[in-house]
């Protein structure tokens, strides 16, 4: 197979992949658990950053692509049995996990059941939005077509629940949009208001190029 030598004395399960724990170097907390192909342990040694292979999106996950949040490899140890990996890393923003906390192991099995003892330290909407109003136009672009094609396949697969879902996160990437060109959804019902009592096709024959 293709990648680098040392790769192949890995012990890959059977789809391919590799389970991997992230530990911070400093503390010594563990961040999170992650997944890694030979693809996404490759880059990762080459770029000393870490790269996962996202089993729900089927491609590279660059760890911090959107949020910032991005880890950078310190040491990469694999267990006994060549079937584990450690990555020891320092956590930019000390942010692992996508709720806006340090690590991703923050419920703690106490006597009443399942708490959360970590604090969320930055929420994790204003982490992505932030992001991506950094990332300007293009970025946010392509979010709304994305969104719009998913809202599409939804609707041509006849599931309600999960059309809903689609069309809210094309509603909410319009407004990250919106707020991008220094606009809100007050602007979008001032519009609408304007249009009342007048046919689409008249409103379009009225506009201006």
């Amino acid at each position: 197979m293709s990648g680098p030598a040392w790769a192949d004395e890995v012990e890959w399960d059977v789809n391919g992949l590799l389970p991997v724990i992230v530990q911070e170097a400093s503390s010594g907390d563990v961040l999170m658990f992650a997944w890694m192909n030979r693809e996404a342990l490759a880059r990762t040694a080459e770029l000393r950053e870490a790269v996962f292979w996202s089993r729900s999106r089927g491609r590279l996950w660059h760890k911090g692509e959107e949020s910032g949040h991005t880890q950078k490899v310190l040491d990469i140890r694999l267990d006994c049995d060549r079937d584990v990996l450690l990555l020891k890393v320092e956590q930019t923003g000390g942010i692992a996990c996508h709720t806006g906390r340090h690590s991703c192991f923050f419920h703690a099995l106490t006597d009443e059941g399942w708490e959360m003892t970590e604090p969320v330290l930055k929420n994790p909407d204003d982490i992505y939005v932030s992001s991506l109003l950094h990332k300007g136009t293009d970025a946010i672009c392509k979010k709304v077509v994305e969104e719009a094609a998913e809202t599409i396949m939804a609707s041509k697969d006849g599931d309600a629940g999960h059309l809903v879902k689609e069309v809210c996160d094309l509603w909410f990437h319009s407004m990250v949009l919106l707020a991008h060109h220094g606009l809100t959804v007050d602007d979008v019902l001032h519009e609408f208001r304007r249009r009342e009592g007048i046919s689409g096709l008249d409103e379009k024959r009225s506009r201006t190029t």
